[in-house]
């Protein structure tokens, strides 16, 4: 099967927009274990303070511990924005799997968006997938390229 340059060109361009899931999975999973840590952190800095009914810090006024209880409240909010920021940040990446998964669904029928799924999500390699789809690996790269054809990317 030939493709024209522009084929090619479209082919190439939904492959890296499909690649995006991967990094995308990665990088939530990086952010989640940071948020973690980031929980952890903050969860160990407050025991160190005395709070009131509502979770807000006291500070002794005229004692030694002001300053260090200070710098605690202070660390403590670096940390709520950095989470927030990471917040947003994986929020971000989210959108982006679902407009990969939403691309997904736009090929041509069920065997080439099984075929899709299976690469760019499930990180299958042709030779896998053809084994179970009973189809030989010939088979299996034309549906791959048709499909990345019939991709509609938002």
């Amino acid at each position: 099967m030939k493709f024209t340059a522009k084929e090619l060109e479209k082919i190439e361009k939904t492959k890296s927009f499909l690649k995006q899931v991967k990094r995308c999975d990665e990088r939530i999973d990086s952010i989640a274990r940071e948020l973690c840590r980031l929980g952890e952190l903050k969860y160990t800095i407050g025991i160190s303070l005395k709070t009131d009914e509502k979770g807000s810090a006291i500070i002794n006024s005229g004692t030694s511990k002001q300053s260090t209880d200070a710098a605690y409240v202070e660390i403590i909010a670096k940390i709520d924005v950095l989470k927030k920021k990471l917040e947003s940040e994986a929020q971000k990446l989210t959108e982006i799997r679902e407009q990969v998964y939403a691309a997904i669904e736009t090929a041509y029928n069920a065997e080439a968006k099984r075929v899709l799924w299976y690469i760019y999500i499930d990180g299958i390699t042709i030779e896998s997938i053809a084994e179970k789809m009973a189809y030989s690996t010939r088979q299996i790269g034309r549906i791959h390229k048709r499909a990345l054809l019939s991709v509609r990317i938002e």
